[in-house]
């Protein structure tokens, strides 16, 4: 009798990076979008959200700059910028926490 494969078997595919990285930043993205939409003023639940959302950016830009480069340069480049930029405007907003600031 052949095995079947099941969700918790061994024989599924690996995710493509890519894909987690995709839904990663899209996860990162509602908890930001969460803060905003029901601000109560809770300190910790905007630390929680803009320290998830630093976290996944620093773990990208450190990624770009792997030695053994899987990415353009000019993208390696790119993300690198945009990492810089997404980690001066969340140390912006995370010392002066307000709605407003986070929909930039």
């Amino acid at each position: 009798m052949p095995c079947i494969a099941t969700a918790n078997s061994p024989e599924r595919a690996a995710p493509v990076p890519r894909d987690v990285q995709a839904r990663l930043l899209l996860d990162a993205a509602l908890r930001l979008q969460a803060v905003q939409s029901r601000w109560d003023g809770s300190r910790a639940a905007v630390d929680e959200a803009l320290s998830y959302n630093r976290r996944l950016w620093n773990d990208l830009v450190e990624a770009a700059g792997d030695p053994r480069p899987t990415l353009p340069c000019e993208v390696r480049q790119s993300l690198a910028s945009l990492g810089l930029y997404v980690a001066h405007h969340t140390d912006s907003i995370a010392a002066d926490p307000r709605p407003e600031r986070s929909a930039r």
